[in-house]
């Protein structure tokens, strides 16, 4: 909308709430390595040409990263000094996990778009937050950016040097972790709900029937 001038409604892209809900993974037990990733396509267009860079110094700070989808990107992960940190990321294939499950193996959701690529969406962001996960967006304008709120309900960093110290801010805090997350849930719900009331008026003043008649039985 911004970027092409005209007025109109924009409908932003939402997961499945049921599906994509805050669940108790492994991150509540005592013991485990924070951890950091994102999932995406398995194309160079949807990794920023510095993620090898950025995600080995991640590893290096001694966070854990899991990449699904990186494939593309899996042996430039790998460059390098021994002993770097390296062991500690993880490439797995795209769609080998359900999104359900792979956001549930991870504490902070990390996405930023390639400057080539223009987001106007981001669903994985949204599939992020409506697992009550904290999500880390740094540099690039997306669309779903909008609705995050820099240290209410995720965070928008504008570079990598900040998104690192954000991630050692929610390593050493759970309950910034578990504060942020239950926002980022809430965030979802809401937007979900003032969107479906959005669209079914737009309809229902288009057709000639009440918003009631479009919308499904409670």
């Amino acid at each position: 909308r911004a970027r092409v001038g005209l007025s109109g409604g924009v409908e932003l892209p939402m997961p499945d709430l049921a599906r994509f809900r805050p669940s108790e993974p492994h991150r509540s037990r005592a013991g485990t390595v924070f951890t950091v990733g994102r999932h995406c396509r398995d194309d160079p267009l949807k990794h920023h040409p510095n993620d090898p860079a950025f995600f080995r110094e991640v590893a290096r700070a001694g966070h854990r990263v899991r990449l699904m989808g990186a494939s593309v990107i899996a042996s430039a992960l790998q460059h390098g000094e021994r002993g770097d940190g390296r062991e500690r990321i993880e490439v797995i294939a795209a769609g080998s996990e359900s999104a359900v499950d792979f956001l549930a193996s991870l504490d902070c959701f990390v996405y930023r778009a390639h400057p080539y690529l223009y987001e106007t969406g981001g669903m994985v962001i949204a599939e992020a937050m409506a697992m009550a996960l904290p999500v880390v967006i740094i540099g690039e304008i997306m669309g779903f950016a909008e609705v995050v709120e820099h240290g209410v309900n995720g965070f928008c960093v504008a570079t990598e040097g900040d998104a690192l110290g954000t991630l050692a801010r929610l390593a050493e805090d759970g309950m910034l972790r578990a504060r942020i997350g239950l926002q980022a849930r809430a965030c979802v719900e809401r937007l979900a709900a003032e969107q479906t009331k959005a669209i079914v008026a737009f309809y229902a003043d288009r057709i000639d029937v009440s918003a009631a008649e479009l919308l499904p039985p409670a």
